[in-house]
């Protein structure tokens, strides 16, 4: 949605900072998030509110078997927030590991979660899914870098810790 696609840019700004000014790391990450917010947030609520409007344009059938999904999805890019930003501190500090486990862990709850919700729910499950795991991640990713990569590992098995500096980044500083 456009609502990810705002907060994408905003983790990369952050990539490309944090790499050129590692010490400021901290700092940066909560403007990336500061600035993603106050676009994304807004723009999901309004979305939400404005939700059957906007679908009933496209036929009656949409704004009734759409709203609920297109809702869901919306307010799934407010934690994406989160999940986005912290990706780019994973990448910042070479933790490709947690970069993979949260794909990973996403791609295996989207679908199991929608297999076999659909069932349930029908086509609403979709959007439910993506937000429970969307705001877990968050959740997790929010505590501290240790704390969320040791959960994250434990969940996946990975058996991997995180570094506090990036190997780069302590060569560059020798």
């Amino acid at each position: 949605s456009a609502t990810v696609a705002i907060s994408e840019p905003a983790s990369s700004a952050f990539v490309i900072q944090a790499s050129l000014h590692p010490e400021r790391e901290g700092e940066l990450m909560r403007r990336a998030l500061l600035q993603a917010g106050r676009i994304v947030i807004p723009a999901a609520i309004l979305g939400t509110l404005l939700a059957p409007y906007i679908l009933r344009l496209l036929g009656p059938e949409y704004e009734s078997t759409g709203t609920p999904l297109l809702r869901l999805l919306l307010l799934s890019a407010i934690p994406q927030i989160v999940v986005g930003v912290s990706l780019g501190r994973a990448r910042v500090r070479q933790n490709l590991r947690l970069v993979l486990g949260v794909y990973i862990t996403v791609f295996v709850s989207v679908v199991t979660g929608t297999y076999v919700g659909v069932e349930q729910i029908g086509l609403v499950a979709v959007g439910w899914t993506w937000l429970i795991v969307q705001s877990v991640l968050a959740g997790m990713l929010l505590g501290p870098a240790k704390v969320a990569g040791r959960a994250l590992s434990v969940v996946l098995g990975l058996g991997f810790r995180l570094r506090t500096a990036p190997r780069a980044m302590k060569r560059r500083r020798t």
